[in-house]
């Protein structure tokens, strides 16, 4: 059982820019074009501000979501959107989205993306490598 199954997961929030993610995220997602799929970027410039949170997690985590897709698509596009859903007291909540053509999940695995970790197929990583991690959530907050 990992840190996040365990509930021992711990952040290490720190001031920093989103805009510095979303580039990172960009340069990450141009290995797309190498592999001819059309990146489509509909991260809009959320805010040009300071945010607290953990940026090396957060980087983390865009950056394999991005390689997953680009993995196992083998046509087609890869999609990276950022959007400013909610905005509260502490701050907002900003939802990254990374959508691909690629193989997808199929319906009856869904309502166990977010439970102990467990792989989709077993075939798909035979076939392209990796562990399977695909969905997670980062919290991330304005600084006033």
């Amino acid at each position: 059982m990992g840190k996040v199954e365990a509930g021992k997961l711990e952040l290490d929030k720190r001031p920093f820019h989103l805009s510095e993610i979303l580039d990172d995220a960009r340069l990450v997602a141009s290995a797309s074009s190498r592999k001819g799929l059309r990146f489509v970027d509909n991260a809009q410039q959320i805010y040009p501000g300071t945010v607290m949170g953990d940026m090396p997690k957060l980087r983390q985590i865009l950056s394999n979501l991005l390689s997953n897709a680009i993995k196992f698509t083998s046509h087609g596009s890869v999609t990276l959107t950022a959007e400013q859903v909610e905005e509260t007291e502490d701050g907002v909540v900003v939802v990254f989205t990374v959508a691909d053509t690629g193989v997808g999940i199929k319906n009856e695995n869904l309502p166990h993306l977010f439970s102990a970790f467990q792989q989709e197929d077993a075939s798909t990583s035979r076939k392209f490598g990796g562990t399977g991690l695909g969905i997670c959530s980062v919290d991330v907050s304005w600084l006033n």
